[in-house]
């Protein structure tokens, strides 16, 4: 601007000066708009007019000199001068207010000397109007003006390097403070967009795109932010081109758009004639280029190539920051994930060790998450069958009771439950489970945890304890009952049978019998009783089981009927058992009696016998060892569940009433558990039952120690007897058959009375016969204190009471001989006299 107007005055003193110098002052707007040229597009007509328009100013001036029909040709020309000045002013004011850094102060300079002139312009003019010769009054401010508007454009276009290097630093800071709020991470993933942002406004151009390296070693680029959409994810590969060599030297170039890789020149080119290109890099690590291009070149050529490159170098900075925190955290992140993946080794593989319980997670909505070892164990589904399916099949619910059940285990924070749980074969089982939800964590998903345990066995057992107590209980009762009973029908029995014997011949005879059957019938059902509870007093000795039951087939046979048939499968090899023989005969008798009952159209009925060998993990009873099985099956009605439960139990009975007691399968019940056995029943109602009793066998010892049958019984000769007894209508009774019989005896109420007795008699004693349970000293007892004095002394126990009752003696005063009551006078004189005559 200065060399035209220095120009203008020299020409004055050449010819036609005047000319030139319009023509050079009106050029003015045109060479002002090629510069606003630089930072946005200028219409094609109004730079022509402003090419044409200063010789049409050069024409009127040869032609018509100062004058015309406007006014003459000055204050035309600096009127269209000043109109374009200030226009462009506009323009550089705008573009300034979109920049930011050393570009828009440059141009807030250039701004403001273009705003001047056009001032000047616009002064001139009016000093025109009002002054004919304004030479003289305009010059000095004129000169004002255009040192003014000369300063204005020596700071635009050329300013002070300290000057532009403060501008630098104070954008710097302000790009810096503007992102320094957000997080590394976040730098790093914004910093190409920021980096396009930031060269728009400190550096303009139509075309910025951001090229970085992937993590390949070939070297090549790829476009990851661009003004230009369709740029963006194109690959830029190894070539001797601009983007190669700026990557490769570190250092900001300006060059030509042809001078770009071919995968982008064509683009450059149609954008405009020069190409800003900054290496992003800080440090030893080069992240990729950034490229700025001019439409009409770069404006402020190495203030652009600066900012650029700080921009640069602060976006590197940016991604290295973002890269170190990354990667620390990412290894953090492996290091939780390592310890993690131990700990959830551990636990699962401590979990999947603990088959017993099944331990699983549930989302939010009841499905399943994880899946252990334990829960495939009890529930038989594998992880991939119950994978994202619903747990509330797993426990036989319905979807809404299942998610009922979830919603009270979130409200209570836990909830139990013992019910029906459904295998994957579709089985069932009584499950014991617990339910909690998970513990709430920031941006987890709610879910809950489940624990679940088979307790159908432990049920089982648990019932079965329940009815053995039940049993004992009643069992208890019977003896009790039984023994207070068997006392007095000994008085009966043997009473009646003194009256037989004292009215032979006499009608009423038979009447006496009648009482004696009435008291064996009594008889016969305290000892039912007893066998139920296992109480009774019996001497074992070895059953061969087989020949036994081969005795009793014939009358079984008879009793059954002939619609019934008996199959013998019963194996010849089996061992024997140690029991009392008639015991065992009303096992037998019982089972057959309660199949005949089941087959009330005929049918078959099946007894079996075998050696087997029970393990007490696998056997239902509990039983381990070698054992004799008594199988007894039919082909009859069967029963129900709720029937084999209590089938066992005393006085319960399928039978209308008056038609059975209920102690028929009791009785065999108690029979085989004194026995040292125990039994089970396997039937479905339709399907006929067997019952299976299993018995010990007996050791071989036990079998060469069975005694030899006793020799018949010599005639009493005198004897002496002592007789104790604290039953005050049994005693007399008990004294009066020793003594009808020939035997003398020495009769006491308890074991003190006894011992006193014993103390004053000087005579030997053959035979104690005593109670087994009396006030003081029990039967036993007294016996062993007897033998001290009386060693080898035999003893008779009669007792009515349970054997479970009897207290701890020691093993060589055991009673080797028992009676139990109710018995008659035949039945003691038999029991005395084979005593007697094996002493």
């Amino acid at each position: 601007m200065g060399v035209f107007f220095s120009a203008s005055y020299v020409l004055a003193f050449v010819p036609f000066a005047e000319t030139i110098r319009i023509v050079l002052v009106t050029s003015l707007p045109w060479l002002l708009l090629r510069l606003v040229g630089h930072f946005r597009e200028v219409d094609a007509k109004v730079m022509t007019a402003t090419k044409v328009l200063p010789i049409g100013f050069a024409i009127w001036n040869l032609v018509l000199g100062d004058t015309g029909p406007f006014g003459g040709l000055k204050a035309i020309s600096q009127a269209y001068i000043g109109v374009m000045f200030a226009l462009v002013a506009i323009l550089m004011a705008r573009e300034a207010h979109r920049s930011v850094g050393v570009r828009a102060r440059r141009l807030i300079f250039a701004s403001c000397g273009t705003a001047t002139f056009a001032l000047a312009s616009s002064a001139f003019i009016g000093f025109l109007i009002k002054a004919g010769d304004f030479r003289r009054i305009w010059y000095p401010f004129e000169v004002c003006f255009d040192t003014a508007t000369i300063i204005c454009y020596f700071f635009a276009f050329s300013p002070p390097r300290g000057l532009t290097t403060r501008w630098r630093r104070a954008e710097q800071n302000a790009h810096i403070a503007e992102t320094a709020e957000r997080e590394p991470e976040e730098r790093g993933a914004r910093a190409a967009d920021d980096l396009i942002d930031g060269a728009n406004r400190c550096i303009g151009g139509a075309l910025t795109f951001v090229a970085m390296r992937p993590d390949a070693e070939d070297g090549s680029v790829s476009i990851v932010a661009s003004t230009q959409r369709a740029l963006i994810g194109r690959a830029i590969g190894t070539h001797d081109a601009l983007l190669a060599r700026v990557l490769t030297t570190g250092v900001a170039e300006l060059s030509r758009p042809l001078a770009c890789e071919p995968e982008v020149a064509a683009v450059c080119a149609s954008s405009g004639v020069a190409v800003l290109a900054a290496p992003i890099v800080a440090g030893p690590r080069t992240w990729g280029v950034v490229a700025v291009v001019h439409r009409r070149g770069a404006l402020f050529p190495d203030d652009d190539l600066s900012a650029l490159a700080q921009l640069a170098r602060h976006a590197a900075t940016s991604l290295d920051h973002a890269a170190l925190v990354v990667e620390r955290r990412e290894r953090a992140r492996q290091v939780s994930e390592r310890r993690l993946r131990e700990l959830e080794s551990r636990v699962g593989l401590m979990l999947d060790s603990i088959t017993d319980y099944a331990m699983l997670v549930l989302d939010g909505d009841g499905i399943v998450a994880a899946w252990h070892l334990g829960a495939q164990h009890v529930f038989g589904h594998s992880r991939e069958q119950i994978a994202r399916q619903s747990g509330a099949a797993l426990f036989d619910m319905t979807s809404e009771e299942f998610l009922t059940w979830l919603a009270d285990a979130r409200a209570s924070g836990v909830a139990e439950r013992e019910g029906v749980c459904r295998r994957f074969d579709g089985q069932t089982f009584v499950g014991a489970t617990t339910i909690r939800p998970l513990v709430p964590e920031p941006d987890a998903p709610s879910g809950f945890a489940v624990v679940t345990r088979d307790v159908t066995e432990r049920r089982n057992l648990e019932e079965r304890l329940r009815q053995g107590q039940k049993m004992q209980a009643i069992g208890q009762l019977a003896g009790g009952v039984a023994h207070d009973f068997n006392n007095l029908l000994t008085a009966v029995l043997g009473y009646s049978d003194w009256l037989v014997q004292d009215l032979a011949g006499d009608p009423r005879v038979d009447q006496v019998i009648e009482i004696q059957r009435a008291a064996e019938r009594a008889a016969d059902l305290t000892r039912r009783l007893l066998a139920f509870s296992r109480r009774q007093m019996v001497q074992a000795v070895v059953i061969d089981v087989v020949p036994l039951i081969a005795s009793l087939l014939p009358m079984l046979q008879r009793l059954i009927g002939e619609s019934i048939t008996i199959a013998d499968v019963m194996s010849p090899s089996t061992s024997c058992v140690m029991g009392d023989r008639s015991q065992l005969e009303q096992v037998v008798l019982n089972l057959v009696l309660n199949a005949r009952d089941a087959l009330p159209r005929g049918g078959q009925i099946t007894i079996r016998t075998a050696d087997v060998w029970c393990d007490r993990v696998t056997s239902s009873l509990g039983l381990s060892g070698p054992h004799v099985l008594l199988e007894v099956s039919d082909t009859g009605v069967g029963m129900d569940a709720e029937t084999r439960r209590r089938a066992f139990e005393p006085f319960f009975t399928t039978k209308p009433v008056g038609r059975g007691t209920g102690l028929g399968l009791s009785t065999v019940y108690g029979i085989v558990q004194q026995m040292g056995g125990d039994a089970e029943i396997i039937s479905e109602p339709g399907r006929g039952a067997t019952f299976r009793l299993y018995f010990p066998q007996a050791s071989p010892a036990a079998r060469a120690a069975a005694p030899p049958a006793p020799g018949p019984s010599p005639i009493a000769t005198g004897e002496f007897v002592l007789l104790v007894e604290d039953d005050e209508m049994l005693r007399p009774f008990l004294i009066q058959v020793l003594q009808g019989n020939g035997y003398r005896v020495l009769a006491a109420e308890n074991s003190d009375k006894a011992l006193s007795l014993v103390e004053s008699l000087n005579e030997p004693i053959d035979l104690v016969i005593s109670d087994v349970i009396m006030p003081g000293r029990t039967g036993p007892e007294l016996v062993a204190e007897l033998l001290r004095s009386r060693p080898g002394l035999p003893a008779l126990y009669i007792s009515g009471h349970a054997e479970g009752l009897l207290p701890p003696v020691p093993a060589q005063t055991l009673p080797m001989h028992l009676l139990q009551k109710p018995f008659s006078s035949t039945d003691l004189l038999t029991k005395v006299r084979e005593i007697l005559a094996a002493a």
